[in-house]
């Protein structure tokens, strides 16, 4: 039933949710073999998991910090305030988003829609 279709290392990696490099080099692998591994739960594959998880949720945090500080460099597409940008704010600070705009002195509903 094709349990024994080879797979590359990367394939067996990924569905052993470990990192390429912790992988044992053991020829090419089979979907079998990597069914196998995971009832067995081998001691080396629990740690490679958690070392992956470990850099996996260490990548995900530096990714949210950078994305955190480009977020603060924004300003309002109105007055050109900086503020914190949020996907709610549609580009606009919190005084214009309210209807009080501080750049141009005018209603936010007419500055938008005419």
């Amino acid at each position: 039933m094709g349990s024994s279709k080879p797979l590359s290392a990367k394939q067996a990696a990924a569905r052993l949710s470990v990192a390429l490099k912790d992988l044992p080099r053991r020829g090419p692998w089979t979907r079998q073999q990597v069914r196998e591994l995971r009832a067995e739960r081998p001691e080396w594959l629990t740690l490679a998991r958690r070392e992956y998880a470990r850099r996996k949720d260490e990548e995900a945090a530096r990714q949210r910090q950078a994305l955190d500080a480009r977020k603060a460099d924004f300003s309002c597409f109105c007055c050109k305030a900086k503020f914190a940008f949020t996907i709610n704010s549609g580009g606009l600070c919190e005084a214009c988003n309210e209807g009080d705009c501080p750049g141009c002195g005018e209603d936010d509903e007419d500055w938008l829609y005419g």
